[in-house]
């Protein structure tokens, strides 16, 4: 929860306006705990059949990659924003100017990578 200073992930760091979230490749499928590729010798016998690598975050949350153009990414931004300053005031009015003054430096860097970034909800 954003407002109570507390990730939503548990390996989540949280800024003034937004959480960088650390995720990483899992092979999904293989959940035997080394029961039943282990030979004898100890030795592991590599991955399961049928396993597929998922990001653990996207997987464990049930994520959807949203396509989203620049100008609907600028509406959902300005909607959400509006959100968080008003549940700001009602609960910490003196965030206000901190998250206002810290949002559009990241929201621009945002903008100038937005090619590369994938939206997930």
């Amino acid at each position: 929860d954003a407002f109570a200073q507390q990730a939503p992930f548990g390996n989540a760091e949280l800024s003034e306006v937004a959480f960088e979230v650390k995720a990483r490749l899992v092979r999904k499928g293989e959940e035997d705990y080394g029961i039943t590729r282990n030979t004898e010798e100890g030795e592991d016998t590599g991955p399961a059949s049928g396993a597929e690598q998922v990001i653990d975050v996207l997987d464990n949350f049930s994520l959807t990659n949203v396509a989203l153009g620049k100008k609907e990414f600028r509406v959902l931004v300005k909607d959400l924003m509006k959100n968080v300053i008003e549940n700001l005031e009602k609960k910490d009015a003196a965030r206000v100017p901190v998250f206002k003054a810290k949002f559009m430096p990241f929201f621009q860097e945002v903008e100038k990578r937005f090619a590369d970034i994938d939206f997930y909800f």
